[in-house]
């Protein structure tokens, strides 16, 4: 997460790849863990390709689905990520 913070993209997403692997790899993580790890893995990356402005779709529209998905899933760490969708949401307003 500081990598996030920090605006580290390369580092942050060489961090989740790692992550992910491990998480697959590892036989004493159980599934439901998995899912849950897998889900915030997966929203970071997402989170991370808005704000550093690599997403070339509707970002309105992919920050929103972000937050449905934040709001109905098992993630870890979810008041962090609804925290840092709001910020993104108002950075996004702010350059339309």
């Amino acid at each position: 997460m500081i990598y996030y913070e920090l605006g580290y993209f390369e580092e942050l997403d060489s961090l989740l790849d790692s992550c992910k692997h491990f998480i697959s790899n590892d036989k004493i993580v159980t599934d439901s863990a998995k899912h849950i790890f897998s889900s915030f893995i997966n929203m970071v990356q997402r989170m991370a390709e808005l704000k550093s402005g690599n997403h070339k779709k509707d970002k309105e529209f992919i920050l929103q689905t972000l937050k449905d998905e934040t709001q109905k899933n098992n993630a870890t760490n979810k008041i962090w990520i609804l925290e840092k969708l709001a910020e993104l949401e108002k950075q996004i307003a702010f350059i339309a």
